[in-house]
């Protein structure tokens, strides 16, 4: 479970909508800050204060509302349309916002509304997944280059490209890939820009289009934006979970034992989660939506993962971790 009080060096956080003390009202105004200025915390922070406001600083928290967002994104799984993307978006959206409301509303603060989240739709090829069941098996789970290989940005080693002929997989299949990637990371980077913040929950194979997208962003941008990326992987066939939130390296997933799909990918990331009772071929985002453990440790997660992005947005100097925020181990 996750317990909300942060651990901070110099910084205590005060509760949103707790009242500020009037001598800090009147410190915040003279200094001259804009209560909805996107660097309201770091202004707020670092201001001068004589002796009657030294405790000031701590009040920045309620002092600032600044207009800053964190945007939602599902990237969706193997063999699912857009109608299906969206509907999966749905689901998660019906579940999500009442719980966080109900036991973690402090994550609420920049979360954008449900009707602003959107799906980061990953176009879906019967032949992708021949191909990551061939790197798999042939690259021993190594997916860090299957993009550059499917773009033809990289030369693709000679089974591979026997695999893509096999199947017919042609270039103007790897440029559909490649144009989803590159919409997914424009997407992104304009939020990231605007100095607001981005959660990707990714199933199946979007969990390899968000790692490709935080690699890019990084080139990119570097890791001032980056910080604010948050990720929450679901029945993830990559070995790298959640490369883009405090703490960098973090690992936020969740992978069923009775999950075939990810058992072949030699590299993955062990399964962790159990449900009861459990299918044969339990790789679907509902199976895991809906699961009597895995349901809500998604849930989990991502209220986790919103708590770290409410830390970088409000202090992106300190470093703030959450009680139950470490990553999981076999249930």
């Amino acid at each position: 479970m996750i317990h909300y009080h942060l651990a901070v060096v110099f910084l205590l956080l005060l509760p949103v909508g707790a009242f500020s003390d009037p001598v800090c009202e009147r410190w915040f105004k003279e200094s001259r800050i804009g209560s909805h200025d996107r660097e309201c915390f770091q202004k707020c922070f670092t201001a001068p204060a004589g002796m009657t406001e030294f405790a000031c600083p701590k009040q920045c928290d309620d002092l600032c509302q600044p207009d800053i967002k964190i945007w939602l994104y599902l990237g969706n799984g193997m063999l699912n349309s857009f109608e299906d993307a969206e509907k999966s978006l749905y689901e998660l959206n019906r579940r999500l916002y009442p719980f966080l409301k109900s036991k973690y509303p402090s994550t609420l603060r920049f979360l954008v509304s449900p009707a602003l989240t959107d799906v980061a739709f990953n176009t879906n090829l019967g032949a992708v997944l021949q191909l990551l069941e061939a790197a798999g098996q042939k690259a021993h789970g190594n997916f860090s280059d299957f993009f550059y290989w499917l773009s033809g940005l990289k030369v693709a080693p000679e089974w591979f490209r026997k695999k893509m002929a096999e199947i017919g997989m042609d270039a103007r299949f790897a440029r559909v890939l490649d144009s989803d990637l590159k919409r997914q990371v424009d997407s992104y980077l304009s939020h990231l820009k605007e100095g607001d913040a981005v959660i990707v929950v990714a199933h199946s194979q979007g969990n390899l289009y968000r790692d490709e997208a935080f690699h890019l962003l990084d080139a990119l941008s570097g890791s001032p934006l980056v910080a604010r990326f948050g990720s929450v992987s679901v029945a993830t066939p990559s070995g790298n979970a959640s490369r883009g939130h405090i703490p960098m390296g973090g690992q936020w997933y969740t992978t069923l034992f009775s999950d075939p799909l990810i058992a072949l990918m030699p590299a993955a990331l062990r399964a962790n989660t159990r449900n009861e009772p459990s299918g044969l071929f339990d790789h679907s985002w509902m199976t895991y939506l809906e699961g009597n453990r895995s349901g809500p440790k998604i849930l989990e997660d991502t209220a986790c993962v919103l708590s770290e992005l409410n830390g970088a947005i409000i202090s992106p100097s300190v470093r703030t971790y959450e009680d139950g925020c470490h990553p999981d181990e076999e249930e």
